[in-house]
């Protein structure tokens, strides 16, 4: 994973606007009247069994910061911006999509933009296999089989590539897990799916004949659309009824890999299939209820939505335009002001056969394998954008961990379950306790973990002595005052031996090693530590 941060309070927002990005997109099937040419009902069921195209599609963001707002947040809280400055200025753009839906393969020629930075790739998947291979890595990537079956996934948003590969990698599912679920869902929602206010149709004859659905959506219109589609859903008895079978059969369908006890709840499809009805009832019901009244309706302030998509004679997707904008908080994140996404996918050649681009996979390296963001940078070309954009946009550093911090009366257990293991303390987990409103941990751990090899030397007097490549760092025990390379200097807390282990100032140590320590002002369990 080469971006990694704990904002709990961003990531909620960040998926809140992204399920309600998500139901604008659907809303163009909303209702089951025709609009102009455009027939709601066949555009889906087109989706659904879509053969092949071509495409592109290019999408990005624009967010204005704050600065003043931001200065006055906690370190902790400034990091959990980062998600913002990265993607800011962020874009991508696929100029060649190719999807073979019936063969089951698809492919991806682009680039990503950031800045001055312009990072070329091409991607393909078979279904079995699936190659990245992007300007400035050493080899190519073969990704895991998960990420390769999403192709098989015949739907609408799936078909845009890049969405598939998120909501792929959040669900972990494949096709013959989710097809059924996901066809009786789209079922179930547009025909539940309230019309939006101040919707236009027109006629298109832009290289094909077609018809032109616009509209746009305040952050007002927005959750009240929201709220009338989930009482629409939670009324929906028949629909609720086969959304339940057909959870009733997927259940059934794994029931072999579950316990006893949840095969029993599956013995009578019948009464089954009746509790599962009830459930989706109670929950939409509170949901229905409730929804105006939820904090998180209130992520969707200053949000506004305008959408416009274009469809053939053949009912079948051809285009589609979105712009996402919001101001101030709490639709944005405290030291932001705006923000923009925008999106634009059109496609041809429907059902012409055709056929992806291959990528020879010639030396290529498996993306799991590449589990350290040491492991990662080591296979990019130090003077290629994608090297730059790694290291000063993300701010990827070669060594990256967090320290679990434990009660100090706890250490002693720990390191005699570590050497019960036979696992050194350098290879272990980091671990450590807090004392005084400070973090400690071993500190040959931490100078292992940093990447440098150590050497320490005991004296009888209790003096003990790190030396790491030229610098020497003398402690003694229960001394608040350390000696670098001779020098005395202020650790701002005491030194500590456990069980023959030497326990030192985390912010200390990484520090005079070249690193950084980033805490969380919110809980005293882990910190962070970083190196480049």
């Amino acid at each position: 994973m080469v971006v990694c941060y704990n904002g709990g309070e961003v990531n909620k927002k960040m998926k809140i606007r992204f399920v309600a990005m998500l139901l604008i997109v659907v809303l163009i099937f909303s209702g089951c009247a025709s609009l102009g040419e455009l027939e709601p009902g066949k555009l889906a069921e087109k989706e659904f069994n879509l053969k092949s195209y071509e495409g592109k599609l290019t999408f990005g963001f624009e967010f204005e910061m704050d600065e003043k707002a931001v200065s006055e947040l906690s370190s902790y809280e400034v990091k959990d911006l980062d998600i913002y400055r990265y993607l800011n200025g962020l874009k991508l753009s696929l100029t060649s999509i190719k999807v073979n839906n019936a063969a089951g393969g698809w492919s991806v020629k682009g680039f990503l933009e950031k800045g001055n930075l312009k990072i070329p790739f091409d991607f393909y998947s078979s279904g079995e296999t699936a190659i990245v291979q992007i300007e400035g890595a050493k080899h190519p990537l073969v990704l895991d089989k998960g990420i390769a079956n999403l192709v098989k996934v015949p739907r609408m948003v799936y078909n845009v590539p890049f969405i598939g590969l998120l909501s792929g990698y959040f669900t972990g599912e494949t096709e013959s897990d989710l097809t059924k679920l996901w066809q009786e869902f789209v079922k179930l929602n547009i025909s539940n799916l309230p019309a939006p206010k101040g919707l236009t149709v027109r006629t298109n004859d832009n290289g094909y004949v077609g018809t032109q659905v616009a509209f746009s959506l305040d952050d007002a219109e927005l959750k009240q659309l929201i709220k009338t589609h989930l009482r629409n859903v939670a009324l929906d008895d028949p629909g609720l009824r086969k959304m339940a079978a057909v959870l009733y059969d997927y259940f059934a369908e794994q029931a072999d890999d579950t316990p006893y006890s949840f095969k029993q709840l599956l013995e009578d499809k019948q009464m089954s299939s009746e509790g599962i009805y009830g459930v989706e009832k109670a929950i939409l019901s509170y949901l229905a209820l409730t929804w105006a009244d939820e904090s998180e309706a209130r992520y969707l302030d200053g949000i506004r939505t305008d959408i416009s998509l274009t469809a053939d004679s053949n009912q079948v997707l051809r285009a589609l335009e979105m712009q996402v904008t919001g101001a101030n908080e709490p639709g944005m994140n405290q030291g932001v002001k705006s923000g923009k996404f925008t999106l634009s996918f059109q496609r041809g050649q429907i059902d012409q056969n055709v056929q992806p681009d291959l990528i020879e996979g010639k030396g290529s390296v498996m993306l799991y394998d590449l589990d350290t963001p040491e492991r990662l940078l080591d296979q990019v070309d130090e003077k290629s954008d994608l090297f730059r954009y790694l290291k000063y946009e993300l701010k990827l550093t070669k060594k990256s961990f967090s320290v679990s911090l434990d009660r100090k009366e706890d250490m002693a257990s720990m390191l005699e379950i570590i050497k019960d293991s036979g696992e050194s303390l350098e290879e272990a987990f980091p671990f450590g306790y807090i004392s005084d409103n400070m973090a400690y941990a071993p500190v040959k751990m931490l100078a292992a973990k940093l990447g440098y090899a150590s050497n320490m030397e005991e004296t009888s007097d209790g003096t003990l002595t790190l030396q790491v490549g030229a610098n020497k760092w003398t402690f003694k025990q229960d001394s608040k005052t350390a000696l670098v390379n001779g020098q005395p200097v202020d650790m701002g807390g005491s030194v500590e031996n456990i069980e023959g282990t030497l326990f030192v100032p985390v912010r200390f140590i990484v520090e005079q090693l070249g690193g950084n320590v980033i805490a969380d002002p919110d809980t005293s369990y882990y910190i962070q530590v970083e190196r480049d």
